[in-house]
């Protein structure tokens, strides 16, 4: 039997990296390997849930885990348990050397090029942590890109060979996001005071590169307003004001509610609520909360910038734009808010696309490949 290990500085459902970490090793276990776990963090019931599958859980110091100190000391515990166990793969996420396989999530070199082209200015930390990351990734056998998007950064900016670029979808856990039936989405949306109302969810705060300011720019150019509400959610404490301020700028205060930082049981609701969600991102390696919200019965409308558009067929399973076009948001949002049925259709092809990602057909998709390569052998 073959041994995982995943090196993952957190495990938890509020950010993506470590959710993937706890999908892909969930979707393992059940798949029969044997799996090991490094982590600094983990909330109590993934943890139990891992035990509950016979994964191995070892915890080391969040001190020893920063992006600072993490290439040393978990790079050593994570030798030392490869050798311990007779670990066949480590998948590290970005931070530790040597990885069998390093899972690449997010590009720096990838931001840089989108800031760049937004006029912005790259701070020198940031390129700092590029160049690391470039050191980082030539001691990997593999990298593990979540996207063609990623896997052309990757060949453009790094240096690396193609023939060490696996390119592997993220995925979804399909029981935790799922679709409400539609009497029971209907009867959540009237107790939330969107009865009637065509939802629209946006989750990504005042983000330039996710795309607030477009969102306001599209939401401004459509002609019909009459019955959307629309939701913009991760709007930090910080960002408030400034938020409210550009609402009221674009003239949007009787359509735009603003929320914070959500808990990943809420923002599921509103993904279940919700009948569009808006990726207009600049650049978006993948982005899980867009598979999330099809999961969940929301119809996808993102960038031609964002890795996920290439699961998309537009107009089909949802829609593919580009963001820096002015009115091509508005004019698809305008079709659907007119055309309830294409709205019906369209989300239940969102839903059984999602079903395609889920994390076990993932799972299944990258030992496969890794078969191919001969870094593993598996029946």
């Amino acid at each position: 039997m073959h041994t995982i290990l995943i090196v993952s500085r957190r495990l938890n459902l509020d950010q993506s990296t470590p959710k993937c970490s706890f999908g892909l090793a969930k979707s393992l276990l059940k798949l029969g390997f044997e799996v090991y776990i490094l982590t600094s963090s983990v909330e109590p019931w993934i943890a139990d849930s891992l035990r509950t599958l016979g994964g191995i859980i070892y915890h080391v110091d969040p001190r020893f885990s920063s992006k600072i100190l993490a290439p040393i000391f978990l790079s050593l515990y994570a030798k030392y348990i490869k050798q311990k166990h007779k670990i066949s793969i480590i998948i590290g996420n970005g931070y530790t050397l040597g990885d069998d396989i390093t899972w690449v999530h997010y590009p720096r070199y990838g931001w840089i090029e989108a800031l760049s082209n937004l006029g912005e200015s790259i701070p020198i930390s940031f390129r700092l942590e590029a160049f690391a990351e470039k050191i980082l990734f030539s001691t990997s056998k593999y990298l593990l890109a979540v996207s063609n998007l990623v896997k052309d950064v990757l060949l453009r900016y790094y240096d690396i060979d193609e023939k060490r670029i696996i390119v592997n979808y993220n995925g979804v856990d399909i029981d935790y996001y799922y679709p409400l039936p539609p009497d029971m989405k209907d009867e959540l949306k009237k107790k939330m005071g969107y009865d009637g109302s065509i939802l629209i969810l946006y989750n990504g705060g005042t983000s330039k590169r996710k795309g607030f300011d477009i969102v306001l720019r599209e939401l401004k150019e459509m002609k019909y307003k009459k019955d959307i509400k629309v939701v913009i959610t991760g709007v930090g404490l910080r960002d408030f004001e400034y938020a409210k301020d550009m609402v009221s700028r674009y003239g949007l205060e009787d359509i735009v509610l603003l929320k914070g930082w959500l808990e990943s049981h809420e923002l599921r609701m509103w993904y279940q609520i919700s009948d569009i969600f808006l990726l207009p991102s600049i650049f978006d390696p993948f982005s899980l909360a867009t598979l999330e919200a099809m999961a969940s019965g929301s119809i996808p409308i993102v960038s031609k910038f964002a890795g996920v558009a290439e699961i998309i067929r537009n107009g089909v399973n949802g829609f593919v734009v580009n963001p820096l076009r002015t009115g091509e948001i508005a004019k698809v949002l305008e079709t659907l808010v007119l055309s309830p049925e294409k709205l019906s259709i369209t989300r239940e092809r969102a839903i059984e696309t999602a079903k395609e990602f889920s994390w076990d057909n993932m799972a299944k998709a990258l030992v496969a490949k890794l078969k191919e390569r001969d870094v593993i052998s598996w029946t």
